[in-house]
C-alpha cells in the first residue's frame, strides 16, 4: 500500500494520496495541491488515479479536486449534502470505496459542515479493525474544527459534538490525520502543528474530545471572531460552483501514461 501525507504550507492544509501498487490505482483526499502535482507523483510510482474525494466543501481554500478529476479521468466523489453544481458521485454515510487491498469508508461526521464526511482507512477489508481515519476539518491534532462557519442544519456545535463522539469510539491504535494543521482558522487556538496523531492520545489529551458532555464541550469551544468566518466563505461558495479548467490537460494525460508506463518497465526488468 501507498499513502502519502501532503502538506501545504502555506494553507496548513494536508491532502493524502492512497494506492495499491499491486492493483495499479490511487486516490486522492481533499487536494489543495495542483492537479499535475498529484497527478505526476502518482505516474512516477506506476499509479493511476482512479477517485477523487472531498471531505467538505471548504471554505479556506479553492479545492483542485474538479481539475485533477479532469486531468486524469478519474470520478469525483463528494458528500451528498455538499449540493456541488457540477457532475459527481454524491456519497453517504457507510459508503466503501475498494482500491486493492485498501478500503475506504465514508463516515457521515457533520458539524463544522452539514455534509461533512470522514474516511475510515483499512486493509483487507479489516473495518473492524481500520489503521487510520482521514478526519478532514472534523477533529484536529488538539482541537476540533470550526462549529460557527454556517448557520444550516447539521451545522453547530451540538452536531459537531455528536460526530466527534463516532470518531471517539474508532480503536485507539487508529491514526488521525486531519485537512489541518496549526496555522489554518479552520480550527481554534489548541491546533497543534503536528499534522498527525491518533485517536487514543486525542482522547487522552485533546479537552474538546474528551469533554464529558454537551454543556462542557460548548464551554471549552473556543470561537474566533465572525469576521474571520465572512472572509473565507467566498471559497466555499466557489468550490460548490463552476470553476474553469487548464486546456493542455490533453497533454499533460499523453506525459502521464508514458511516465506509468516507463515506471512499470522499469519495475519489471
Amino acid at each position: 500500500m501507498l499513502f502519502r501525507q501532503l502538506l501545504h504550507e502555506p494553507l496548513s492544509a494536508a491532502s493524502y494520496l492512497i494506492g495499491c501498487p499491486a492493483a495499479g490505482v490511487a486516490a486522492v483526499v481533499d487536494p489543495s495541491l495542483s492537479a499535475e502535482q498529484y497527478a505526476l507523483l502518482a505516474a512516477d510510482r506506476g499509479l493511476r488515479i482512479t477517485a477523487v474525494l472531498e471531505t467538505h466543501m471548504h471554505a479556506d481554500y479553492i479545492s483542485n479536486g474538479r481539475a485533477l478529476a479532469e486531468l486524469t479521468g478519474a470520478q469525483l466523489y463528494l458528500p451528498r449534502r455538499a449540493d456541488a453544481r457540477f457532475p459527481h458521485q454524491p456519497i453517504d454515510d457507510g459508503w466503501q470505496l475498494q482500491l486493492g487491498e485498501v478500503l475506504l469508508r465514508a463516515l457521515h461526521t457533520p458539524g463544522h459542515t452539514p455534509e461533512h464526511v470522514a474516511f475510515v482507512l483499512a486493509q483487507g477489508g479489516r473495518l473492524a479493525d481500520p489503521w487510520a481515519v482521514l478526519t478532514g476539518d472534523c477533529l484536529f491534532v488538539g482541537d476540533v474544527g470550526r462549529a460557527d462557519l454556517l448557520d444550516l442544519p447539521l451545522s453547530g456545535a451540538a452536531q459537531l459534538y455528536e460526530s466527534l463522539q463516532r470518531l471517539r469510539a474508532l480503536p485507539e491504535t487508529t491514526e488521525v490525520y486531519p485537512t489541518h494543521y496549526g496555522g489554518s482558522p479552520c480550527g481554534g487556538k489548541g491546533m497543534s502543528g503536528k499534522p498527525s496523531s491518533t485517536i487514543g492520545y486525542e482522547r487522552r489529551y485533546n479537552p474538546l474530545l474528551g469533554a464529558s458532555n454537551l454543556a462542557a464541550f460548548q464551554v471549552l469551544l473556543d470561537e474566533t471572531p465572525r469576521s474571520a468566518i465572512d472572509a473565507i466563505l467566498h471559497n466555499r461558495n466557489t468550490n460548490r460552483g463552476e470553476l474553469p479548467l487548464p486546456a493542455r490537460y490533453g497533454e499533460i494525460r499523453a506525459e502521464l501514461g508514458a511516465i506509468r508506463a516507463f515506471t512499470l518497465q522499469q519495475a519489471s526488468a
